[in-house]
């Protein structure tokens, strides 16, 4: 059994070239190949015309598993009639049924090899009759939550401004080394940094907990800074890009904490993709990005009971909570040399689908941001196959 299912693979094989040769797992202009039929989950023939190629393929993968399966052959009823008779026959015949069929029994290894082979989930699939989306921002990329299998990209690798996108690089930089509880006081050099976001005054305390959601949810800079100042400004940006190279960041640098237009701060869609896979661990920052609107206060200040607790009412400045069902966050960024950005991470069935859109600078930057990530979002559910 293990020669014929040795004869069985390399054929196989050697069918994956023929299609190969056919032009089946040709490239697309998006810079991904096509996935090949082989690898797509298996679908009825009632639900799917197929072609020639497919039904080889099929039909392979079925004489791997012992045969067509009854729906699939057209004749399954004959078939399966058939079966009690043929053994019966095998008895008048005085053959040994039992002994033929210990010649021909597959192993426990071989048989959990080929149920794995014939139920291997290659989803998503590309529809390729979706042609590709046009989006007008300079720099665009989806892929999986690893980062690894690409969706569509244009110059993904094209060093570019990030503006506020910085500030998730930020929030994993007080998560590693901050404790929630610790409390923050705002300094009068922080508020004077440039941005109103967040609306914190001099001389408040509040937690890190807290402060996080004013960072992210209204994206301020104040609060960036003010998270740097605990350890001193540079040494926080140090460790920004000593995070930046161990998650591989090779074209990432980092300048200051809120994203400021410099000119060492900057990113890729590829680098920004890799980051948002790493912050997936940290349910805490999703758990921020998706919140629409929150009220946070300043803490007490036991040695100065006058000190007044101030509430922050704050609202996201992601407008597509309301728009797209599927995310499970995102963080906005806009800057003059950045134009507009997003990255955004959707939920598309089993899927998480990170999406970054940088310089999406049209007539209004504000809103071209979230109408390209919608387009692309929209374009993804259309051009992929998630379910079965």
């Amino acid at each position: 059994m293990t020669n014929a299912l040795g004869a069985i693979l390399a054929g196989l094989l050697l069918l994956v070239g023929i299609l190969n040769d056919k032009g089946f797992f040709s490239a697309d202009n998006s810079g991904s190949a096509r996935i090949p039929f082989f690898k797509q989950a298996a679908v009825k023939t009632d639900e799917k015309k197929q072609n020639k190629p497919e039904i080889e393929v099929n039909n392979l993968f079925s004489s791997l598993s012992g045969g067509l399966r009854p729906e699939e052959s057209g004749s399954g009823k004959e078939e399966q009639a058939a079966e009690p008779k043929k053994a019966e026959e095998g008895v008048q015949a005085n053959k040994l049924p039992v002994e033929n069929e210990a010649k021909n029994e597959v192993s426990p290894t071989e048989k959990a090899a080929l149920q794995t082979l014939k139920t291997i989930n290659y989803l998503p699939v590309r529809n390729w009759n979706v042609p590709f989306a046009e989006i007008s921002a300079k720099s665009v990329l989806s892929t999986d939550e690893k980062a690894e299998k690409v969706f569509y990209q244009k110059n993904s690798s094209e060093r570019l401004p990030i503006a506020s996108l910085t500030k998730l690089m930020t929030a994993l930089i007080v998560l590693d080394n901050y404790n929630l509880e610790e409390k923050i006081k705002i300094s009068k050099a922080a508020v004077q940094i440039e941005g109103e976001m967040g609306g914190l005054v001099v001389g408040e305390t509040l937690t890190v907990h807290n402060l996080l959601y004013v960072m992210l949810i209204e994206s301020s800079n104040d609060a960036a800074f003010a998270f740097a100042e605990k350890v001193g400004t540079d040494k926080f940006v140090e460790l920004m890009n000593k995070k930046a190279a161990v998650l591989d960041l090779k074209n990432t640098h980092f300048a200051n904490p809120a994203g400021f237009d410099e000119k060492n701060n900057y990113s890729t869609a590829f680098d920004l993709a890799r980051l948002a896979s790493a912050a997936l661990n940290y349910p805490l920052v999703w758990e921020i990005l998706r919140t629409k609107e929150i009220e946070v206060k300043s803490e007490a200040v036991p040695d100065n009971p006058n000190q007044p607790i101030f509430p922050h009412r704050l609202i996201n400045s992601n407008k597509l909570l309301d728009v797209v069902p599927e995310i499970v966050g995102g963080k906005t960024g806009y800057t003059d040399l950045a134009g507009g950005c997003m990255i955004l991470v959707a939920q598309l069935e089993n899927f998480k689908v990170i999406n970054i859109v940088l310089g999406a600078d049209g007539g209004a930057p504000f809103l071209d941001r979230f109408k390209e990530t919608e387009k692309l979002i929209n374009w993804l559910k259309e051009a992929y196959l998630w379910k079965l």
